[in-house]
């Protein structure tokens, strides 16, 4: 019986959409720049004069940047920040038991809606 292989090579770690141009190096040309997670959108950091970064995608005067660098570890989380400038609502649901509680909870945790739940 004959086997088949398939093998992706990857040039450089780099897969590219249909229609984007091969990724590509470029570098902080000013002395500092702001990093943001959208156009126009909040400000994650900054990055200095000479910080290297891959190209991911480019639109208008915008380019979506990947960078590699070194943080310190306990700095770090996998939860991420919500934006407390955009407000919250808070929904609540009342009940009389523990029992009546903890059923609830285990209805939500089990992913049905909360308006349905309340």
């Amino acid at each position: 019986m004959q086997k088949i292989f398939y093998v992706l090579v990857v040039a450089m770690g780099v897969l590219c959409a249909a229609g984007q141009a091969q990724t590509k190096k470029i570098y902080v040309n000013v002395a500092e720049e702001n990093l943001r997670d959208s156009p126009k959108g909040a400000k994650l950091g900054t990055l200095v004069n000479g910080a290297e970064m891959m190209v991911l995608y480019e639109s208008d005067n915008w380019v979506k940047v990947q960078i590699t660098g070194w943080i310190w570890k306990p700095s770090t989380t996998d939860i991420k920040k919500t934006n407390l400038s955009t407000g919250y609502r808070a929904l609540h649901i009342l009940v009389k038991t523990r029992e009546d509680a903890e059923q609830v909870m285990k209805e939500l945790n089990a992913g049905q809606d909360f308006k349905q739940v309340a």
